[in-house]
C-alpha cells in the first residue's frame, strides 16, 4: 500500500490511519506543488495507492482512472469536481481525517481506538475548536514533524499528552506570544465590502489567525503572508461568516470556509503585497 497525504495535521492524521491499519505501508508527504509529481511516479507500480487531504489535476485523474486500484479522500470544495470518479470521495462536512477513518475502520477494526484521535483532528481542520486538545495536537505536529508525529501516534493513538510533551508545549505557547508581539497588523476593506488584517509571518499562522480575530472582533478575516517563501505563501483565518476560501479560490487556492490560504510568484506577490501596503497601520 502506498498513501500520499497533505503536509498539515490533517494528512498526517491519515498518515496515523493508514499506519496503524496496514502492516506494510509507504507514506510520501506532499504539498499542492508536488502532489501531481508524487502520484505519477508511483502510478507505474503495482501497489494500491491512497490519497488523502489532497487532490490532483485533471490530467493526473484521467491517468489514474486508466489505472484503478487508488482511492482518493479529500474534503477542500476545490476538489468536488473528482467525485465524478468512482475512486474518489470529496465532501467537506468533515476533514479527510475522518473520510479515511470511516473508510478503513469498515475492515480494519484496530482502528476503532483511534476514533477520539480522528475527532480531534476534525475539530481542529475544520476550525471548529471545541476541543482544547486540538490546537495542542496541532502544535505537536509542528514540534515533532510529520515522521515523528506519525510514529508517534500511529503507536499510541490516545490523545494524552506525556510530560515531556506538555513541556514542549508550555515552551511553544512561550515562543507563540514572543513571535506575536512583535508583528505589525495592517488593516484594509477588499472589493467586497470585508474589513480585514494582514501581517507578515513564516510561521503559526493558524494561532496568529486565531488571535488577532479574538483581538480584533470588528474585522472579517485576517491574511498572513509568509515573505521568505517561494512561491510565497498566503494564510486566510475566519470566523466562517466571511467564506476565505473563496477568496482563496480567485488566486488558484482553496480551503474551508475558515480556514484556506492560496500561493503566489512574482510578479504577482509585489503587486497584492503593495495593495495591501497602502492600507493603514492599525
Amino acid at each position: 500500500m502506498i498513501l500520499i497525504t497533505h503536509d498539515d495535521l490533517d494528512g498526517a492524521g491519515c498518515a496515523v490511519l493508514a499506519t496503524a491499519a496496514y502492516d506494510k505501508i509507504l507514506v510520501y508527504i506532499c504539498n499542492y506543488a508536488a502532489v501531481n509529481d508524487t502520484v505519477l511516479d508511483v502510478l507505474s507500480g503495482p501497489d494500491e495507492i491512497l490519497i488523502t487531504d489532497i487532490s490532483v489535476s485533471p490530467e493526473i485523474a484521467e491517468k489514474i482512472d486508466r489505472r484503478g486500484s487508488v482511492k482518493l479522500f479529500d474534503h477542500h470544495k476545490t476538489a468536488a469536481w473528482l467525485n465524478r470518479y468512482p475512486w474518489a470521495k470529496v465532501d467537506s462536512s468533515c476533514c479527510g481525517t475522518m473520510h479515511l477513518f470511516n473508510y478503513l475502520s469498515q475492515s480494519h477494526r484496530r482502528l476503532k481506538k483511534y476514533q477520539d484521535f480522528t475527532a480531534v483532528v476534525n475539530d481542529y481542520d475544520l476550525w471548529l475548536h471545541k476541543d482544547p486538545r486540538s490546537r495542542q495536537l496541532n502544535r505537536l505536529h509542528y514540534i515533532l514533524g510529520p515522521h515523528r508525529f506519525i510514529k508517534r501516534f500511529s503507536a499510541d493513538g490516545r490523545v494524552r499528552f506525556r510530560p515531556e510533551e506538555k513541556l514542549l508545549l508550555d515552551l511553544e505557547e512561550e515562543k507563540i506570544r514572543e513571535y506575536r508581539a512583535m508583528l505589525a497588523g495592517y488593516e484594509g476593506v477588499d472589493r467586497y465590502g470585508n474589513k480585514y488584517l494582514f501581517v507578515f509571518a513564516e510561521r503559526y499562522a493558524s494561532e496568529l489567525g486565531k488571535f488577532l480575530l479574538e483581538k480584533h472582533p470588528d474585522y472579517g478575516y485576517v491574511m498572513i503572508i509568509n515573505a521568505r517563501q517561494y512561491p510565497t505563501k498566503v494564510s486566510l483565518r475566519s470566523r466562517g461568516d466571511v467564506d476565505v476560501a473563496a477568496i482563496a479560490r480567485e488566486y488558484g487556492g482553496g480551503g474551508h470556509k475558515a480556514a484556506a490560504g492560496f500561493v503566489v510568484k512574482e510578479p504577482g506577490y509585489r503587486a497584492l503585497v503593495q495593495g495591501w501596503a497602502r492600507d493603514t497601520k492599525s
